[in-house]
C-alpha cells in the first residue's frame, strides 16, 4: 500500500496520484513547506488528471446551459411570430381589419396564446370578454398557423367548449368589424 508523501493517507495499489488530494505518489514530500517535490523544483502548482477532468466537465456543462438557453430562446421567438402572424392578418371577408388592433380594441382583458392542437398543428388562441350575450362573456377564437407560410386559418370561436354557429360567427365579426372601422 502506497502511503502519500503529502497528505499522508494510503492511496491504495497501482494509484500514480493520490486519490486524495492528488499528489504524485512516487515523489517524497518535502516535509519543510508540505509540498510535493523532486529534483525539477517543482512549485506544486502542476495540472493533474483531477482538474482536468473538473474542467472538462466545466465545459460539458456549459455546453449543455448554451444549448437549452438557445433551443428555449428559438421556441419562444417561434410563439411570438406565430401570434404575430395572427394578429398582423385579416381574415379573407375583413381584408382591412387587422386582427390584433381589432380585436384589443373590441374585447375586455385581450389575451394572445400559443400551443398546439391534439394532432401537434400550431395554434393561436385568443381569449377576451365582451357583451356579445348582453353581459360580459368570455370568448375563445382559435387559429391554426402554417409557420412557413405565414398563413392561418379560422378554427373555433365559442364559449368553453360550445362553438358558435356560422351566423353567430358573422354577426361577431360584423360587430368587431363595425367597433374597428367606427361604421
Amino acid at each position: 500500500m502506497k502511503v502519500c508523501p503529502s497528505c499522508k493517507r494510503e492511496a491504495g495499489y497501482g494509484n500514480d496520484y493520490c486519490t486524495y488530494c492528488g499528489a504524485k505518489l512516487d515523489e517524497p514530500a518535502d516535509t519543510e513547506n508540505g509540498v510535493s517535490g523532486g529534483s525539477e523544483g517543482r512549485s506544486g502548482s502542476e495540472i493533474r488528471p483531477i482538474h482536468i477532468l473538473i474542467v472538462i466537465g466545466i465545459f460539458i456543462i456549459i455546453g449543455f446551459a448554451v444549448v437549452k438557453i438557445g433551443a428555449g430562446l428559438a421556441n419562444f421567438i417561434r410563439e411570438q411570430k406565430c401570434i404575430n402572424i395572427v394578429k398582423s392578418g385579416s381574415l379573407e371577408m375583413y381584408s382591412d381589419m387587422k386582427l390584433g388592433p381589432a380585436f384589443n380594441d373590441y374585447f375586455a382583458n385581450p389575451k394572445w396564446e400559443y400551443g398546439y392542437t391534439v394532432n401537434n398543428d400550431e395554434m393561436v388562441e385568443f381569449k377576451g370578454k365582451c357583451n356579445y350575450y348582453d353581459e360580459p362573456t368570455e370568448l375563445t377564437i382559435q387559429f391554426f398557423v402554417d409557420f412557413n407560410d405565414e398563413t392561418f386559418t379560422l378554427e373555433y370561436v365559442g364559449v368553453g367548449r360550445e362553438g358558435f354557429s356560422i351566423f353567430e360567427i358573422y354577426g361577431l365579426f360584423e360587430d368587431i368589424y363595425d367597433n374597428y372601422t367606427g361604421a
